[in-house]
């Protein structure tokens, strides 16, 4: 994917809507300067820190004698479509590449190779702050992984050779916690891990990318839960899935009927049941708490993205350079799933879901209940990064605050067993002390209890205030 972007080619090997203009321009270029469709480059990002993307074209006859290229042009091509020819004697610096009064070039020890592609790597000195490294590629609008399976080897590899594959290849977790996978991996007492938990319950409203992964996907998931068992012998692992995706419980049954030790377990649609606490419940009835690990109960979770992300970092020695996102929302136009390269921008993958076909009021990145708005979409995607939810209404903020009635609705809903309302009303006194005796740290923070308060009183963010404060706090005694 990263190398598909640098080429200006999208997951359908299709040439980005983003880079049409630039591709227009450049090809207008070479057209009078008379070069061929193979001795064209052209690569699109914002170089001057502007917001808006430019490109850069370059234009030359390859050399392969002496590894050179010849009548050599390089323009600026501009957000606005115009094009501008960069001065070969002075605009173009760094490292080996050089430049000459003749405009050529020697870019002999300037060449890197990513997979069946060769790209010149050098440094243009254009930006608004430092020069810009950039690599420019040859478009044959042919996209091939530079990766390859390797499945037949994976039992020659020992149980550490495992773990830094997944290290090396910057697994974590990517429900939404981030924690590094090759720790969670690496127990203290690894005999005493019964279960590999898959996640794959995705109990937030709107969201919907694991279940397009586990549809689409369901072999790499399978692999994945299948390497995580080689590491602990004596342990099961359990898929559990919400029982209202039947198409996708109906499938992994299908490609496990033969796995012994690895078991499809329908569980009740309810939320929060992908949280993990609920999740260990649920698939064995274990209970942990917040002073408690999961491996403390002989259980490890893992969510649907980071066990295909495990299976393609042992088996292919892939990074994490990709995964789904859910763009919904009554203001998006074209609401899907799409397969984004980590770092684009929110805004970029709203624009492949059509943009919005109204304004929204209220923009949220994540679920609706533990998600947190946004107001701006110029923010880079990351490995945790799931979903953007956009809505013409703000529904939250139109509701009236009023006086608690005592009713215990937030009580009855809460997954912790906790009183909400009560430690609210700590956190908005400062009182740490109560707030810590009546067990205000084990709220998982699902926000369930501000869904469901008829005074429409923002009990959760109450409490998730509370225990940073208090979590700070600790980290200044340490």
């Amino acid at each position: 994917m990263y190398k598909r972007q640098l080429l200006g080619l999208n997951e359908n090997d299709e040439p980005l809507d983003t880079t049409a203009i630039f591709q227009n321009a450049i090809d207008g270029v070479a057209a009078d300067a008379e070069y061929a469709e193979n001795e064209r480059y052209v690569i699109v990002n914002d170089y001057d820190g502007d917001g808006k993307q430019e490109a850069f074209g370059f234009l030359g006859i390859r050399n392969d004698e002496y590894q050179t290229w010849e009548s050599v042009k390089l323009y600026y091509l501009k957000s606005d479509g115009s094009v501008e020819k960069i001065a070969l004697n002075g605009d173009v610096t760094g490292g080996p590449a050089k430049v000459s009064g003749t405009e050529q070039m020697d870019f002999s020890e300037s060449f890197i190779t990513l997979g069946n592609k060769t790209f010149l790597d050098f440094e243009i000195g254009y930006s608004a702050s430092e020069p810009t490294t950039v690599l420019f590629g040859v478009n044959d609008g042919n996209y091939t992984s530079d990766y390859e399976a390797h499945e037949n080897n994976i039992d020659t590899l020992t149980f550490e050779e495992k773990i830094e594959k997944v290290k090396e290849a910057g697994v974590v977790g990517m429900g939404g916690a981030g924690f590094p996978t090759h720790v969670k991996l690496s127990p203290k007492e690894p005999d005493k891990i019964e279960f590999i938990i898959a996640n794959c319950a995705e109990c937030e409203p709107y969201l919907t990318a694991d279940y397009r992964r586990m549809l689409e996907n369901p072999e790499e998931l399978i692999g994945g839960m299948k390497i995580v068992l080689r590491l602990f012998d004596h342990a099961k692992g359990i898929l559990g899935v919400e029982d209202n995706k039947p198409d996708c419980i109906q499938k992994l049954k299908e490609l496990t009927k033969d796995e012994e030790r690895i078991e499809v377990m329908p569980l009740k649609t309810k939320y929060p049941q992908g949280g993990e606490r609920q999740l260990i419940y649920a698939t064995t009835g274990r209970s942990i708490n917040s002073k408690m690990l999961p491996a403390d109960a002989g259980c490890i979770v893992d969510n649907v993205e980071t066990l295909v992300a495990i299976n393609r970092a042992v088996k292919e020695g892939k990074p994490v350079m990709d995964r789904i996102f859910t763009v919904t929302g009554d203001a998006v136009a074209n609401p899907g799933n799409f397969e984004y390269c980590i770092g684009m921008s929110y805004a970029e993958i709203l624009e492949e879901a059509g943009g919005f076909k109204e304004d929204p009021e209220k923009m949220i990145s994540g679920g609706p209940m533990m998600g947190f708005a946004v107001f701006s979409l110029e923010i880079p995607t990351t490995k945790t990064s799931s979903s953007l939810l956009c809505f013409k209404k703000d529904d939250v903020s139109a509701s009236e605050v009023t006086a608690c009635i005592n009713c215990g609705r937030c009580v009855s809903v809460c997954p912790e067993q906790i009183v909400p309302s009560r430690l609210a009303k700590m956190s908005q006194f400062h009182d740490s002390e109560s707030f810590e005796r009546w067990n205000g740290m084990e709220c998982i923070e699902c926000g369930s209890c501000s869904y469901i308060c008829p005074a429409k009183r923002p009990l959760a963010q109450y409490i998730k205030t509370m225990k940073k404060q208090i979590l700070a706090e600790r980290r200044k005694k340490q």
